[in-house]
């Protein structure tokens, strides 16, 4: 489902129906370790994500929580496979810089092979669209005291609670969804919510 930066706190600590719920949208940036420059794709996440795709790390960490708040030291966990393309599966990588274009992270960890992402961010280049793979993970770091956006560059990957069809969860994340006038009225009008017919669709993967 689509989802705002608002919208996924009110999720998380709303959505009974769900056990846990995850925000990412998908990017890249210029690799330059080494003297060497290639793009990466990159998965730029909340930390919750890793525990709803029930991924693990082949060694190292996953990002936790406190990676995950504003103004954290920034951290990068590779991919498997990036990690055995990119730096020859050398172990010593780990808690050396990652140097980008866009920032240096400390790398914390490599994921299991084959973790990837059900789907590109809405705004992905045609470049993410080959397999949804992620070749660096980063935090995500949205603050959950705001201020909150009407935008809608984020895709969010929930996990259902034993025994709670999808349905379920439509019907509550529609009725939270249909209080954002009040819970997020500056980004969310009751005049936006009726002009675009605003709504959420659970969708299973």
């Amino acid at each position: 489902m689509g989802n705002v930066r608002g919208g996924y706190f009110e999720f998380k600590n709303k959505a009974k129906t769900l056990i846990d719920i995850g925000a990412y949208r998908t990017s890249s940036f210029t690799v330059t370790n080494n003297n060497k420059a290639d793009d990466a794709r990159t998965g730029i996440t909340t930390a919750s994500l890793f525990g709803v795709l029930r991924a693990r790390a082949e060694f190292g960490r996953l990002i936790q929580p406190a990676d995950d708040t504003p103004g954290a030291a920034l951290v990068a966990v590779l991919s498997h496979e990036y990690f055995q393309r990119r730096f020859g599966g050398d172990r010593s990588i780990l808690g050396h810089n990652l140097e980008t274009s866009s920032d240096t992270y400390e790398i914390v960890g490599v994921a299991e092979p084959r973790l990837t992402l059900p789907m590109p961010g809405p705004f992905a280049s045609q470049s993410n669209l080959a397999g949804f793979g992620v070749d660096v993970w980063v935090a995500l770091q949205l603050n959950p005291a705001g201020p909150f956006y009407n935008s809608h560059q984020y895709v969010g990957v929930a996990r259902l609670r034993d025994g709670v069809r999808s349905g379920a969860a439509q019907r509550e994340l529609s009725e939270i969804v249909s209080r954002f006038p009040e819970t997020l009225g500056r980004a969310y009008s009751g005049g936006f919510m009726k002009t675009y017919n605003f709504r959420t669709e659970v969708s299973e993967l």
